[in-house]
């Protein structure tokens, strides 16, 4: 027993089964992880909306152009978007205690790896029309002020910098959990009839 835990939380190749507690310890760790994650997520995408509905709905607020109000609106769309998808898609299960433990474990760590690793289609792209229509209606508005072309460069950069950012980290994490993935035993020890 325990050369095979050994084996499994080394990252090395597979042992043939492992007891069934340690299959749902993992299993409930990964969950609180995820659900932890996940109120975070909805944590800031509930100040994202709050934020740019102000910006769009009240104009001293943000001080927008009228082009850019639309702009702030769509992100709050997106980050609508965004919070409903990921309830939807990456609401974890809850932890099986039987001879299906590790089968739930497996989809459950395939689907998460399969959400992060399309973070950009679903997490980011809901963010793209509203930022450029945003920055284009600052930029149209602001367009004759000195500085002006140097001060969007940088924003665009950032922005640009952080999308990138964001796809590297979430490829990485769906990197990990296929490592995970391939490292699972083939079958429980221990978890009597199913």
């Amino acid at each position: 027993m325990a050369d095979a835990r050994k084996l499994w939380t080394a990252g090395s190749t597979a042992p043939a089964e492992i007891p069934v507690a340690d299959v749902v310890a993992r299993a409930e760790a990964f969950r609180r992880k995820v659900r932890l994650s996940h109120a975070l997520e909805y944590a800031a995408g509930a100040l994202v909306v709050g934020f740019f509905v102000a910006a769009a709905a009240i104009p001293e607020v943000a001080r927008l152009p009228p082009i850019s109000r639309v702009g702030a609106a769509l992100i709050a769309c997106g980050s609508v978007f965004v919070m409903t998808y990921l309830a939807l898609r990456g609401t974890p299960t809850e932890v099986r205690r039987d001879g299906a433990t590790l089968g739930c474990y497996r989809a459950e760590l395939v689907r998460r790896r399969d959400l992060l690793a399309s973070v950009t289609l679903w997490y980011q792209a809901p963010f793209w029309p509203g930022t450029v229509v945003l920055v284009v209606g600052v930029a149209i508005d602001r367009w004759h002020a000195p500085g002006a072309a140097g001060s969007l460069a940088t924003v665009v950069a950032v922005i640009v910098a952080t999308s990138l950012g964001i796809g590297l980290v979430n490829r990485r994490a769906a990197a990990k959990l296929s490592r995970e993935i391939e490292a699972l035993p083939v079958e429980v020890r221990g978890a009597g009839p199913s």
